[in-house]
This record gives structure tokens, C-alpha cells and sequence, in this order.
């Protein structure tokens, strides 16, 4: 199993919740935020963000979507690219299935 230090865990979502209250403001939530390891299948392990929100209350939207990468690695600072990150908008009304998935496994 791909493990992630759980700093690293710890730190990457600090950084989601900042970047998110920055594009959709700070009264906007998004619950829970689930950081992720993943194993490219040659031994390269990236980090997996779910961000699950309430679609009756957020509209997310193609341009912020694009954005948060950079602006989330721009917040982590060195080691951390777009390459090393990736992410999925998961709707409240479909996490609880999406959850149980063994891929979503939170650091």
C-alpha cells in the first residue's frame, strides 16, 4: 500500500481549505476534504484530493476548477507540481457511495 507521511497529509489539506476559502469564499464549505495517496503503477507516488461539497449551496465552476492546481502548488511551495497533484469535486449527495470505494482511502 502507497503511504504519505501524515504531515504531508496534513499540510496538503491545510493548503485545499486555504486555496478553496480564497476562490469561493471563507463561508463556503467544503466537507470532508480527503487527501489520498496514489502509486502511478512505476513506483511514483502522487496525492489524490477529494473536495466534497454541497451542490445545493456551491456552484463550482470550470475556471476555478482549472486554477486550483496552480494556486494549490503555488500555496505548497517546491517538491509540489500540478504532476504530483490531482483532484475530483465529488458532490455531497454522492459521497457517501463514492466514499466507500477502496480507492479512497485518506492518509
Amino acid at each position: 500500500m502507497t503511504t504519505v507521511k501524515a504531515e504531508v497529509a496534513k499540510k496538503v489539506k491545510a493548503a485545499v481549505n486555504k486555496v478553496l476559502a480564497e476562490q469561493y469564499g471563507a463561508e463556503t464549505l467544503f466537507d470532508p476534504i480527503v487527501v489520498v495517496p496514489r502509486d502511478d503503477g512505476d513506483g511514483e507516488v502522487y496525492l489524490h484530493v477529494y473536495m466534497v461539497f454541497d451542490e445545493n449551496t456551491v456552484r463550482t465552476d470550470a475556471d476555478r476548477r482549472i486554477r486550483f492546481l496552480g494556486l494549490l502548488a503555488e500555496e505548497l511551495g517546491e517538491g509540489f507540481t500540478p504532476e504530483v497533484l490531482t483532484k475530483s469535486y465529488v458532490p455531497k449527495s454522492e459521497w457517501p457511495e463514492f466514499s466507500r470505494s477502496p480507492y479512497v482511502v485518506p492518509c
